[in-house]
């Protein structure tokens, strides 16, 4: 019984890093891979949505001129060729703030138009990001 509690238990852990590595790029500098590990993060604990794994299309804005300087328009989300998903993500500074940014990922489906989720993530673009 025990064996196939493990044999369960790392399917699931093989299953996890593989949609994991499937959808997110590795990272070149500390800023995007604060972004990568963040959405790893959403990723693993469910907390973004199944059309995730769908996204075909990708575009970055960059109102944000301290985050176009950080990340140069580098990708950091994997597509999917098959996939029926526009993510738009626009890094914008935060209003009255020297310091932070806000990052705005919106998905809509391709057919429709519709959005089908979006979500924030803030960061300290002059705080030292860890490794």
């Amino acid at each position: 019984m025990s064996f196939i509690f493990i044999l369960c238990a790392l399917f699931v852990l093989w299953e996890g890093f593989f949609k994991e590595v499937r959808t997110l790029k590795m990272a070149p500098n500390k800023l995007q891979s604060y972004l990568v590990t963040e959405l790893n993060k959403k990723y693993v604990n469910k907390e973004l949505p199944t059309e995730w794994d769908q996204i075909s299309v990708i575009k970055y804005r960059f109102p944000s001129a301290k985050a176009k300087k950080i990340l140069a328009q580098s990708a950091f989300v994997k597509t999917n060729p098959k996939g029926n998903i526009k993510l738009t993500v626009t890094f914008m500074d935060e209003p009255d703030s020297n310091d932070f940014v806000l990052a705005q990922f919106e998905l809509v489906d391709l057919a429709s138009n519709n959005l089908k989720f979006e979500f924030f993530l803030r960061f300290n673009i002059n705080k030292p990001l860890p490794n």
